[in-house]
């Protein structure tokens, strides 16, 4: 009797369990940054997606330029609760914890300010291939006051407007597996 029981709890265990982990994608970003005359505010967007029919929980790492300063601010949220998730700020970058739902994408917010006193800034994009497959859909907004001028950005911008509040580059990719990262250059404007 005690060996069909084991048997039993042993088949119900196997099927209650998946064979696999469950996967967990990283389907989209969206980041607009908005250069000033010696720092940067980044607000970007990213989409996780739940394929399985479990809930997924992953301690996630986001990555920071090793030559970049700690930002000055930082903020990790849940763009529809609107709550804020708990971080580790780590030396060149921070972990956070996200879980989604079984057959659900999940958005996260992320929103910085980082001192950029040499004009310079890298985004780090290539961490997307340890994801092992290209972004569904990628945008990245660069916006330069009048205040200052746009020297490098290394992504071929798609769309260039002008304005009396500055210059914005958008960069649109689609099915996109970064070979290099996000580098913007900047100095001020002659009046």
């Amino acid at each position: 009797m005690e060996r069909i029981l084991y048997i039993v709890g042993l088949l119900t265990l196997c099927v209650a369990l998946p064979a696999f982990p469950q996967p967990l994608r990283f389907t989209q970003e969206k980041i607009r940054i908005e250069v000033r005359e010696d720092s940067y505010r980044l607000d970007g967007s990213y989409v996780f997606e739940n394929s399985g029919p479990a809930p997924v929980q992953r301690s996630l790492f986001y990555p920071m330029s090793p030559t970049s300063t700690p930002p000055e601010s930082l903020v990790v949220e849940d763009p529809d609760s609107r709550k804020q998730i708990a971080f580790v700020q780590g030396e060149q970058g921070f972990s956070f914890s996200l879980t989604v739902s079984p057959y659900r994408s999940q958005e996260l917010r992320v929103v910085f300010v980082q001192r950029a006193p040499r004009h310079r800034l890298e985004y780090i994009l290539r961490s997307t291939r340890e994801w092992g497959r290209p972004l569904e859909r990628a945008k990245y907004s660069v916006h330069i006051p009048p205040s200052c001028k746009l020297l490098h950005l290394s992504l071929h911008p798609d769309k260039i407007v002008q304005d009396a509040d500055g210059t914005l580059y958008s960069v649109l990719r689609e099915n996109f597996m970064p070979r290099q990262n996000l580098i913007v250059k900047w100095g001020r404007s002659t009046p």
